[in-house]
């Protein structure tokens, strides 16, 4: 799998691949070993080119969108379909949608008699 992917690569990307792989051959015979995960080696080429992990934007932005979870106040019920939808928005992008906790937090942000 990892040398067909290998015949995908543009020039730059080729020359750090092959430079990877001329440096440290131990980390590539463990890539090989992983077996035939196209992911694995998207993930370490991107590292190569970019200089971090791929992964950790999404990180970041969900740590981001939690922190806005935590923001979100309700005041009044005129404003509880625009609420409900940023909550929804934050939830699914957090994956934290189907998180009783989160929920839990919603409820006590509810003004009123259904509010805790």
């Amino acid at each position: 799998m990892v040398k067909y992917l290998e015949t995908t690569l543009g020039d730059t990307a080729k020359r750090a691949w092959d430079n990877f792989k001329a440096s440290y051959e131990n980390e590539d015979r463990e890539l090989l070993s992983l077996g035939n995960k196209p992911q694995n080696f998207i993930n370490l080429v991107s590292y190569l080119l970019i200089g971090s992990d791929p992964n950790m934007g999404s990180r970041y932005q969900q740590s981001d969108v939690v922190r806005k979870l935590e923001q979100l106040t309700l005041k009044d019920w005129t404003h509880v379909i625009l609420f409900l939808n940023n909550y929804i928005h934050y939830t699914s992008i957090s994956q934290n949608i189907h998180n009783e906790e989160f929920l839990n937090k919603l409820i006590n942000k509810l003004p009123s008699a259904l509010g805790r």
